[in-house]
This record gives C-alpha cells, structure tokens and sequence, in this order.
C-alpha cells in the first residue's frame, strides 16, 4: 500500500516507521508545503488565483499571490491555507482556503484552493501526513502520492498538478510534497525559464 511514496527514490524516506492502519491525518499545527523531485530542491508552495504554483511568489508579480500557511480543519483530513506575509508588502485578500486535488472524472490535472463548497470534481480531504511527507487516501485507503509539476509558460514558477499518467505533457516532473523546509535555498528547477541548467547540482536536500 505504501510502494508508492517510497518508491520515487528520491528522499531518505526508508527510514522512516512503517505507519498504523490508523494513519495520522494533516497536521494540525502550521506548516508550509514543498516540492522534492529530481531538479526540486524544496520549492514552496504558493497560492496564485485560486490555483497551486511552486517556486518564488513574487515571481507572479501579483499581489495576490503568495506561499500558503497550512494546517488541518475539523475534519483533521483536509489542508486550509492562509496567506504567509511578507513584512512591507501588502497582504493578499484571500485567507482560510482549502486545498484540493482533481478527482478521476475531471478535465484538468491541475491543483489548487477553494473558497467556501468544493465541487464534486474538487477533492478536500482524505489527506494524510506520515511524518513530513504528504500523501492522499482513497475511499478504500490506498495511498497515493501523484503530483507532478510541469513548466508555467516561460516562467521559473511550476504549476503544481495530480495524477501523472493520464497526462500527456513531456515536460512533466514528479514530485513529492513535504512539510520539511529545504536546508538551503532551493535552486530554480531546469524549464521554459531557467533553461539549460543541469539537475546534478540540484538534487533535493531536505532538513533533517
């Protein structure tokens, strides 16, 4: 059940304990999330016109946007947000946002955060953390870890996404997210705006 979040290779997470059935859900203090996969060194999460992006906020150049402050709702499955500000800067209008994935019978693969009721094309909850590492649970409780990020026209921000394999992008990366922020900054991952650049030297590098 677990294969598929330790599977990706890409972070030390062997070590960590094999969990429960009773699987803790989100976390219900604050935390931000990151992105770790082959040329992702811990991009941040940030909310941009009620979609989820990853890298720099300020690279949207929009006031609006902004990296997300999570922590769990009632319900301890589900991920509200609010904005993390930025001394000197004007605060985003939009606050207590949930972040949802696409279900299987959408038309888009991208992620991002609702106000108020979801859709039922919207996913809200069913999110759980073992650790720092964020998965989702199915109604049978099979976990699944399928974001995948792939290049905001030409931009160095990412478009954070779900569910890879009905996707027909040849620039798409997988990614796992975590609540652990990178130990040093993060470096901006190859694309459509920061080409040419080599992932050997930007493998990611978790805080312990």
């Amino acid at each position: 059940m677990l294969s598929s979040i330790f599977a990706l290779g890409l972070l030390p997470l062997a070590a960590q304990a094999v969990p429960t059935p009773d699987a803790p859900g989100v976390p219900s203090s604050s935390f931000q999330l990151y992105a770790y996969g082959e040329g992702f060194g811990g991009l941040s999460v940030f909310y941009w016109n009620g979609l989820a992006y990853l890298g720099d906020a300020s690279l949207a150049n929009d006031t609006e946007a902004a990296a997300v402050l999570c922590k769990s709702s009632s319900d301890s499955t589900s991920m509200v947000g609010i904005p993390v500000t930025t001394p000197g800067q004007a605060t985003p209008s939009w606050s207590g946002v949930t972040y949802y994935i696409p279900s299987d019978t959408a038309t888009t693969h991208q992620t991002g955060f609702v106000s108020g009721e979801a859709t039922t094309e919207d996913l809200t909850t069913g999110f759980v953390f073992y650790g720092n590492t964020a998965a989702w649970a199915t109604s049978s409780g099979k976990l699944q870890t399928k974001w995948f990020a792939t290049p905001y026209e030409n931009t160095n921000i990412w478009l954070l996404n779900w569910n890879p394999s009905t996707d027909s992008s040849d620039n798409k990366v997988q990614v796992t997210l975590r609540s652990v922020t990178p130990s040093t900054p993060p470096p901006n991952p190859p694309g459509p705006g920061n080409p040419g650049r080599s992932t050997d030297s930007q493998k990611p590098h978790p805080a312990s």
